[in-house]
Formats: structure tokens, sequence, C-alpha cells
């Protein structure tokens, strides 16, 4: 009988110890991040749906040069540190309270819906006209 309840004993350890070694063979491991496509995309969205197209040129401007300057590849590694960096560089150039920059990593691409023509031109007038360039 001791026999039998210190096989299980022995076996219930190599379990309860084993299970943490298995689990780090799991670990996902992350695509790299891509910075030059990440800031082509920023540059995209900003020529194509800023209210200030001059600021977005700007920016945009700021950010390649950046990006050539390799200010950005020390930060691949480290996803929240490089949004916290694109974020100071918009903000170098244009400080808009509405504009934020932030990663996350349980965030999850839904289908983007393309705003009309009509709705882009709204919200335009709306912001140039609430805000203090």
């Amino acid at each position: 009988m001791f026999i039998i309840q210190n096989k299980t004993y022995q076996l219930f350890l190599l379990i309860v110890f084993s299970i943490p070694a298995l689990c780090n063979g799991q670990e996902s491991k992350k695509d790299p991040i891509n910075i030059s496509a990440l800031i082509d995309s920023l540059h995209k969205v900003l020529n194509d749906h800023y209210v200030y197209p001059e600021k977005a040129k700007s920016i945009s401007t700021f950010l390649e040069t950046q990006l050539k300057n390799e200010v950005y590849s020390n930060k691949v590694q480290n996803p929240q540190k490089l949004a916290e960096q694109i974020q100071s560089d918009i903000t170098k150039i244009h400080r808009d309270p509405h504009m934020g920059i932030n990663y996350d990593p349980s965030f999850h691409v839904h289908q983007y819906i393309k705003p009309s023509e009509k709705e882009i031109n709204l919200t335009k007038k709306y912001w140039k006209e609430v805000s203090i360039p």
C-alpha cells in the first residue's frame, strides 16, 4: 500500500513540476513589427482623413525622417515604447488632444467601414469650427 501511495505521490510531483516547463515551450511568437509599414499606414490615414492637411503632411514628413534616421529601430522589441516615441514625435509637430497613438496587445482588427465623402467633409467642417488651430 505504501509503495502505491509513494508512486502516486511521485507521479503527482512529476506532473506538478512539469507543467510550468511544458507551458514555457508554448509561448506565442509574435511577428516582428514592420516599422516602415506602420509609418506608411500612419501617413495614409493622416493624409486621407486628418482635418488639417498641412499638419498631416508635416507630421508624415517628420515621421519619415525619424524612420530614415532609425529612431524607431531600437524600439522594435517593445511596442509600447515604440507607440510612445511615435506619439512624442507627432506632438513635436502638432499638439492635438484628439489624436493619440497607443499600443493595445488585446486589440483585434475589425473590418473598417470607410466613411462617405459627405461624412468626412461634415466632420472636417465641425472640427474646424470648434477647434483652435
